[in-house]
């Protein structure tokens, strides 16, 4: 699995993003940017907008699929990336929810290869986001119990992004004895 903070894992690359740190979505990108690793690239350029910037970001991690021809020879990304956004309800407790709409609307584009993981200990944090914005998002919630550490928890959630069976119930994190 991936890292924690903006780390490279085997398999994905993580941008933890938290509404404490970040207050606008200039400063939102240049955090997805330098988590990347790709603050150099984009210190000097002008984007139209939030999807825009994003979307570069993105391409920026793309790479042409080794030993592909013709068709097949289309870029690729190198590796898929999870964002974890901290205090979920924050988001979207801002103005026009630009950054949410944005990562949502791209996560549905064929080609990106990329996750949403929202934290929140509101159940009705999905209620908060606008119509648009809802429409984008997928509806997948996993609602837990206490999970004991931070290695249960990431345990969990890496089990739910591969598509693994039903989390355990949250009286016994992981299947283990409560």
């Amino acid at each position: 699995g991936g890292g924690g903070g903006g780390g490279v894992g085997a398999d994905f690359l993580v941008v933890d993003l938290s509404t404490l740190l970040i207050d606008d979505e200039i400063t939102t990108l240049m955090a997805i940017a330098a988590q990347l690793g790709l603050t150099a690239q984009i210190q000097m350029k002008s984007f139209g907008s939030f999807s825009d910037g994003l979307r570069h970001l993105l391409h920026l991690l793309r790479r042409t699929r080794p030993g592909s021809q013709g068709e097949a020879r289309r870029e690729g990304q190198a590796q898929p990336v999870c964002f974890i956004l901290h205090d979920f309800e924050a988001f979207a407790l801002r103005d026009k929810q630009t950054f949410l709409y944005s990562l949502f609307d791209l996560c549905q584009t064929d080609d990106a290869q990329m996750a949403v993981v929202g934290l929140t200990s509101r159940v009705d944090a999905v209620d908060l986001l606008e119509k648009r914005v809802r429409s984008r998002f997928s509806g997948r919630q996993l609602l837990l119990g206490y999970l004991p550490s931070s290695s249960d928890a990431a345990t969990l959630v890496s089990r739910a992004l591969a598509g693994a069976a039903a989390p355990p119930a949250p009286e016994s994190p992981l299947g283990r004895p409560a």
